[in-house]
């Protein structure tokens, strides 16, 4: 399936530099998830630009197969799966930036629907970026070094090896 998934994502940054969206700079289907589940990194101009990017998927896509995109910053690695759930645990507020748009062409083989009704499903967007509309702006903080939002926190090498070697002696699932 990594094969699908993987031409699935370059077909989609072609269709980027082809259609004129230099802002998408790069798309990846998230694992055991042939199709139905892309995230994009974007560099975000503007307000909506996410929404945007998302509709380009849906339109330049694998449709009717993918369902779910997820649109990320330029600083999400989306190829990293741990990334992207940081992404939506730490820069999504659900009434803003999830959305659902019903009754999409959607794929006959679809297990989330009955038999009855496939071929016609709902997608959803789950916009992950930094927000640029005024009203969610964070203003400049000093604790921060003068930034909206704080720098990521990430543990020394040495302290990260140390963790690393006590959880592979404890026989957790790395």
């Amino acid at each position: 399936m990594a094969g699908v998934g993987i031409s699935r994502a370059a077909g989609i940054f072609a269709a980027s530099r082809i259609y004129g969206r230099p802002d998408i700079i790069a798309a990846y289907v998230l694992p055991n998830s042939p199709e139905e589940t892309i995230a994009i990194s974007i560099h975000k101009t503007y307000a909506g630009q996410a929404l945007d990017a998302a509709n380009f998927v849906y339109e330049h896509g694998p449709a009717p197969m993918v369902k779910n995109v997820i649109v990320c910053d330029a600083d999400i690695d989306v190829s990293n799966v741990g990334e992207v759930i940081w992404a939506v645990n730490c820069r999504v507020k659900a009434s803003r930036d999830i959305r659902i748009i019903p009754d999409c062409c959607d794929s006959p083989l679809d297990p989330a629907i009955a038999v009855e009704q496939r071929g016609l499903g709902d997608r959803l967007i789950i916009d992950a970026t930094w927000p640029m509309e005024p009203e969610d702006h964070f203003p400049p903080r000093p604790e921060w070094d003068g930034q909206r939002y704080p720098q990521l926190a990430l543990p020394d090498d040495k302290t990260l090896t140390r963790i690393e070697g006590l959880w592979r002696k404890l026989e957790f699932p790395s």
